[in-house]
């Protein structure tokens, strides 16, 4: 019976590294960062976004006036929200991301995003406040890739948020993503609809750690062999 040959250390500390660097793969966030500039409004101000009518930044520190209600554990609104004021009946903000950086990726039809918004409306004294948003893929010249995908939140008079999430994989061909997000009222001169923590991210080509350790299982065995051999 032949005695088992020990590996060497080298070896043992390359594999000690691989097994680690797919522990740490494995913990790293899926997604980029977000890829909507400014979309929870926390500069006190419109950057990044164009704006139709009245739609105002709503300056409400320690959230007393939009409460946290219906928000997961954690998640915060900040000071800011987007704000449909007083005036008229519907006030808009939109931003195009653009997406050509990630067009590669993106024409492989494997692309995947997660996209994300919190919307409060509100409904009182026979009046209802609407906050809408919407998200369009588009190719270069505009045109919508797939269906848009549109958030309502129906008024109530719980005066509480209700966050809206999405993943999926970007249509082929898509070069921007069009956000929309509006204020709606009915009645009197003011909307009282809010909308913040606009969000939209694409996964990052993270292997899987199983990849990882058959890899460095194959580097090392190649390399006790070669060794063995010389």
């Amino acid at each position: 019976m032949k005695a088992l040959t020990a590996v060497p250390s080298h070896l043992v500390k390359v594999y000690s590294i691989i097994v680690s660097l797919a522990c740490c793969s494995a913990a790293q966030a899926a997604f980029t960062a977000n890829l909507v500039v400014n979309g929870n409004l926390e500069t006190g101000d419109l950057t990044g976004w164009t704006t139709t009518n009245d739609m105002e930044v709503l300056d409400d520190p320690g959230a007393t006036t939009r409460g946290s209600a219906g928000l997961a554990p954690g998640a915060s609104v900040g000071r800011y929200s987007f704000y449909g004021g007083i005036g008229d009946a519907i006030a808009t903000a939109t931003q195009t991301v653009s997406l050509f950086p990630f067009s590669v990726d993106i024409d492989s039809g494997t692309q995947d995003f997660a996209l994300g918004v919190a919307l409060q409306s509100r409904f009182a004294v026979g009046a209802a406040d609407t906050a809408r948003a919407t998200f369009r893929f588009q190719d270069a010249g505009g045109n919508l890739l797939g269906s848009e995908l549109s958030f309502v939140d129906p008024p109530t008079g719980a005066f509480d948020w209700t966050e809206f999430s999405q993943t999926g994989i970007v249509p082929v061909g898509t070069r921007q993503l069009f956000i929309e997000v509006d204020s709606r009222r009915t009645q009197f001169n003011s909307s009282d609809a809010y909308i913040d923590n606009v969000s939209f991210s694409l996964t990052s080509a993270i292997p899987e750690p199983s990849s990882f350790i058959v890899l460095g299982t194959m580097l090392c065995g190649s390399m006790f062999l070669r060794r063995r051999t010389a």
